[in-house]
């Protein structure tokens, strides 16, 4: 009896797993969301200005789509997809491409001209190593990638080497801007003494803000470096502009409690998340 009780919860958890596949990413804008099925296919939802929810007819002309609607992808498989703060979106496909589309009138989706994309877009390579369309070297695609962020107004691409590429403009950047004016094609994120930041492991994009986990020696356990606003570098201590540098922990020694002004670069961190004004490690 017990080992035909055991069988029967075996088959139906498999039949449970094969009915309902669990996704591998979901991902929400400003108001469309997007997510990734087991197979690779994506799909996207909510407001479709600016061409967000990349889709093809009958709902490319349509502004708002409750259900979810697969993106015109051509066949592609994608391991990752994220809609960052703002109206455009950015996924990297199975071959380490990225695709952009949705608003660009900051160039966040690596297309010249400003404007909107409708559908997705492969991102020219910019400073970083090219890739075909297939995903091996030699071509004129962004590639190698195994990691995406997007804030507001750009885009961000994590290379297999430890070096992290931006594209788009400034306009939710404020007074710490990540390139001194908007890009079409990717660029590298460099320190304040222009050096490219090498050994990051992790990023993160909010509204106003990228956050980087710098883990060179692999333990995974890293330093929290930013760039833009929201720096974690304190008051009056803006970022160097266009550049990567270290998040700083806060000294409290006073009686009161009072604190005391920007200490020690925050290290040991294991994970980073960025809201639309602040940051979290």
């Amino acid at each position: 009896m017990k080992k035909y009780l055991y069988t029967t919860l075996l088959l139906l958890l498999g039949a449970v797993a094969e009915v309902f596949p669990q996704s591998m990413t979901i991902s929400g804008g400003n108001d469309h969301s997007l997510f990734i099925c087991t197979k690779g296919v994506l799909y996207a939802c909510g407001d479709n200005s600016d061409g967000r929810l990349g889709l093809t007819a009958p709902n490319a002309g349509t502004q708002y789509v409750p259900t979810f609607s697969q993106v015109d992808v051509s066949g592609l498989s994608f391991e990752q997809v994220t809609a960052g703060s703002g109206a455009h979106n950015v996924a990297l496909a199975c071959n380490g491409l990225v695709y952009c589309w949705g608003a660009n009138a900051e160039l966040q989706c690596g297309v010249a001209g400003g404007g909107s994309v409708s559908s997705p877009t492969p991102v020219l390579c910019g400073e970083a190593e090219g890739y075909d369309e297939n995903g091996n070297k030699g071509g004129i695609y962004l590639g190698g990638v195994t990691f995406i962020a997007a804030s507001t107004s750009a885009s961000f691409a994590l290379l297999e080497d430890g070096t992290v590429v931006g594209w788009g403009g400034n306009s939710s950047y404020g007074g710490g801007k990540w390139i001194e004016t908007p890009t079409s094609t990717p660029k590298f994120i460099r320190t304040p003494d222009g050096k490219v930041l090498q050994g990051v492991t992790f990023i993160a994009g909010g509204d106003n803000n990228l956050l980087l986990k710098v883990d060179p020696d692999g333990d995974g356990l890293g330093d929290a470096y930013s760039v833009g606003t929201y720096n974690g570098r304190g008051g009056g201590l803006g970022a160097q502009e266009y550049y990567a540098e270290p998040v700083l922990l806060y000294m409290d020694e006073t009686q009161d409690g009072m604190k005391q002004g920007p200490g020690d670069p925050l290290t040991n961190i294991r994970m980073l998340a960025a809201g639309d004004a602040a940051g979290f490690a």
